[in-house]
């Protein structure tokens, strides 16, 4: 759901030795709230993400724990980021973590035995992010993560973190977690809406114009991609519906003309099919 930009990464809070090689995952640049195509589908979201970042340092937690969740590829990775980006820049301490790296982190800091250092660390942020939350695995590093929930979310320190299903269905974490993260604010990124997949397909080609100037698409055929990827999509239980449009569009439409040939509804309706069976 971005406005095509430069591609770079930071890795933000590296600063910290406590935090173990820890200090956060990569951050795109290109995902900051300025990119992001606001529709019914994500606005809830947004602005709840709006209210966590635009909140001034020091100040109590207002949604806490807030909980984004939504199917793969409709942008809750570009949300949370986009907090991070927002809140560095009011010089709050923001860190970004997916799942994967608070595990790594975690037992990292166990290994070299200095699992309370890790842990003063993490209580140390103002806001912590969490992405990928249904990717958290092992007793130990669950029993962790409750632990440093408990201890922001009672300290008035905001967690925000994201996972592809509610908290209710993360069979994998215990029962006093789940809770604990249903306890907040649980708002969920629906599938887009028409206009909203029209939007995000014309960046995607405005962007490959940039790039190639002679590269052009008749609006008719923008209308049918979108149109025809949210069918096939809806139809294959929702799988990856951005990719659908916005994939589609970015390696399909671009191959048709940068072969020479033709841009035509039924090679479209090829187009999509292939891109879906990929996944």
């Amino acid at each position: 759901l971005e406005r095509t930009v430069p591609f770079q990464m930071r890795t933000p809070g590296a600063g910290d030795s406590r935090l173990q090689g820890n200090g956060g995952s990569p951050l795109d640049t290109r995902f900051t709230f300025g990119s992001f195509l606001v529709g019914r589908s994500n606005a809830l979201a947004h602005a709840a993400a709006r209210q966590v970042s635009d909140a001034e340092p020091g100040t109590a937690a207002r949604f806490n724990p807030l909980y984004i969740h939504s199917a793969v590829g409709l942008g809750k990775t570009h949300l949370l980021q986009a907090i991070v980006w927002a809140g560095e820049q009011s010089g709050r301490r923001m860190l970004y973590l997916t799942a994967e790296k608070f595990m790594y982190g975690f037992l990292a800091a166990l290994k070299s035995q200095s699992a309370i250092a890790f842990k003063e660390a993490l209580r140390g942020i103002e806001v912590l992010v969490i992405d990928d939350l249904q990717f958290l695995q092992g007793p130990k590093v669950q029993m962790e993560f409750c632990h440093t929930l408990n201890a922001l979310v009672d300290a008035g320190r905001q967690v925000v973190i994201a996972a592809d299903r509610t908290p209710g269905e993360l069979e994998s974490l215990e029962e006093r977690v789940r809770s604990r993260l249903a306890a907040g604010l649980v708002v969920e990124m629906a599938p887009l809406e028409a206009e909203l997949r029209q939007r995000i397909l014309e960046g995607r080609i405005a962007a490959l114009k940039a790039q190639h100037p002679a590269f052009d698409v008749p609006e008719v055929v923008l209308q049918h991609v979108a149109q025809q990827a949210f069918l096939e999509v809806e139809r294959r239980a929702r799988r990856i519906e951005t990719v659908g449009i916005g994939g589609a569009a970015h390696h399909h439409l671009a191959a048709c003309r940068l072969r020479n040939v033709d841009v035509q509804r039924t090679r479209h309706d090829d187009l999509v099919e292939d891109r879906l069976h990929r996944f």
